[in-house]
Formats: C-alpha cells, structure tokens, sequence
C-alpha cells in the first residue's frame, strides 16, 4: 500500500492484482461499494409510504398521483445509492400506478439478486 498527500487529502493506493490474490478474488469479482444507509433510508420510506392505511381511501388517480411524488423523491436518493433509473415508460395518470409497481419490484429482484 502507498500514502500520499493530495491538497489536504491524505489518499492510499493498494495493488489490486497483489491484494486480490491474498484475499483470494477473481479480478472481475472484486466487492462493489454500495452507499447502504442512503439505499436503506429510501427502502424505509417507501415500505413506511406502503403500509400508510389511507393510501386505500384513494382513488386509483390519486393513488398514482402520490406514488409518482414518492419516487420522484426518492429517485435521487437511489440513484446516489447506485441503482440505475428505470427503463420504463412512464405512463400518465393512474396508469403510473403500474410503473411504481414495476419499479419497485425491480428493485425487490436487484436486492434479492445480490446486485446491490
């Protein structure tokens, strides 16, 4: 391992090729970094957003209408967290209802999968 300085930054090269070996890693199967808390704080939000009991008093469009403001808002927080936008297309009013379902449970397979 070497240290340097970099303004005031104190920064650390390691050899990637010699440490892999030590611990053992296929160059390709190196751990990714995932920012866990911000990925964690949006999943408690959107799981504390789901089990709201009045979302079931809502009409299918307003339904829709406040599922797109949570993901509008939560979007940032996982895309910062590493998890690409959706591909999806975004359907208009309580259509997008499908789309959040879709995202979410795309989402659910990412974390079930081992990608994040």
């Amino acid at each position: 391992m070497t240290a340097y300085e970099h303004g005031n930054e104190r920064r650390y090269y390691l050899d990637r090729a010699l440490w892999g070996q030590f611990l053992r890693f296929q160059p390709e199967s190196w751990p990714t970094y995932r920012d866990w808390p911000r990925l964690l704080g949006a999943l408690r939000r959107l799981s504390r957003w789901l089990q709201d009991g009045t979302l079931d008093q809502l009409t299918p469009y307003m339904l829709a209408s406040h599922a797109r403001t949570l993901m509008e808002q939560l979007e940032p927080e996982l895309a910062l967290a590493g998890v690409p936008r959706s591909g999806m297309p975004e359907r208009e009013g309580e259509h997008y209802w499908q789309t959040f379902v879709e995202t979410v449970e795309r989402l659910l397979a990412m974390l079930e999968s081992g990608w994040l």
